[in-house]
């Protein structure tokens, strides 16, 4: 399916090549239809907590880190 996609990709990339000359606007349709971002970044979702634009991507983040950061005590290091 990808190796399809490509190929018709390409076949579409050299018709407008050959086109750019007689017919600018067509080339500028392509650049234009493929530079425009098409989604955005939704919300965080952590279990059953959903992030909103304010304070509650924060609190999401927050919890997140401190369960993988915690503070050791010197006395559980190993030495080598």
């Amino acid at each position: 399916m990808k190796s399809v996609t490509v190929k018709l990709t390409q076949q579409e990339q050299r018709l407008i090549s050959m086109e750019c000359k007689r017919n600018p606007k067509k080339i500028w349709q392509y650049v234009n239809r493929h530079t425009k971002s098409r989604t955005e970044i939704g919300n965080l979702k952590w279990h059953d907590t959903n992030g909103d634009e304010s304070d509650g991507d924060k609190a999401i983040l927050q919890n997140f880190f401190s369960s993988l950061y915690n503070v050791e005590s010197d006395n559980d290091v190993d030495t080598f």
